[in-house]
């Protein structure tokens, strides 16, 4: 299939429109461990209609699977613009998260 393309600010304004069903993931782990906190790098892939075609885990540095599990139900739910040209779109992005205070 041939690659597409879309710039990466259109791909960070669909993420940040998005961000508050992530950060609802991230206050259930509150909800299960105070002291959640850490980094989880999803990687998708944009298929030619702009829906996700795929999500998976990258990198965690948690241990909490049922945030990691949120997390890519949230991105495979996330509506992007059609790829330019086509074809489909790789991408990893990484949610950083801490507490409040830290």
């Amino acid at each position: 299939m041939k690659g597409g393309g879309l710039e990466k600010h259109v791909i960070s304004a669909v993420i940040r429109e998005n961000s508050n069903r992530v950060k609802h993931c991230y206050e259930l782990a509150l909800d299960r461990n105070p002291e959640a906190e850490g980094k989880v790098a999803v990687a998708f892939v944009i298929g030619p209609t702009g829906d996700v075609s795929s999500a998976v885990i990258s990198e965690s540095a948690g241990e909490d699977p049922e945030l990691e599990r949120c997390i890519v139900e949230r991105v495979r739910f996330m509506k992007f613009p059609p790829p330019m040209g086509g074809g489909e779109v790789r991408v990893t992005f990484p949610w950083i998260f801490k507490r409040a205070g830290k």
